[in-house]
């Protein structure tokens, strides 16, 4: 329940509450994926793909250079090295960059469901300028 203006009490709208859910199990989700990767890393239960004893002498790369010297695949092939711990807690934290996406997927299934196309349709918009910040199509080539 919330208050309003008067102080009164006003239910919580359920769209709120879904995307509020979404929200919380997607992030101590991504949270606890990053959490047990770096332990993985640290603990050395799991091998790194990037070994620490070579990042000094790679630091001065591009992210892109790191990949390629390491074997790392580039897009979404970095997911297929999930096995090794670095790589887990990188997949953590792509989580935690996706869940607000996830949340307006919700978000737009529920308004569409209800049968209100504007708001569908305005989340909708808003999911894909999401989806097209994070595609990288307006980085500029950086």
């Amino acid at each position: 329940m919330d208050e309003n203006e008067s102080g009164n009490q006003v239910p919580t709208p359920v769209e709120n509450l879904v995307y509020s859910k979404v929200m919380e199990v997607g992030v101590y989700a991504g949270l606890a994926v990053t959490v047990v990767g770096f332990g993985l890393l640290v603990t050395g239960a799991l091998p790194a793909c990037l070994p620490m004893d070579e990042a000094p002498n790679v630091w001065h790369l591009s992210a892109q250079e790191v990949s390629r010297h390491f074997g790392i695949p580039t897009g979404l092939g970095w997911l297929g090295k999930a096995r090794c711990a670095d790589i887990l807690s990188r997949v953590g934290l792509a989580m935690l960059s996706s869940t607000m996406i996830l949340a307006h997927c919700f978000g737009y299934c529920h308004f569409m469901k209800k049968r209100d196309r504007l708001f569908a349709n305005i989340v909708l918009v808003g999911t894909l300028i999401l989806l097209l910040a994070v595609s990288g199509l307006t980085s500029g080539g950086h």
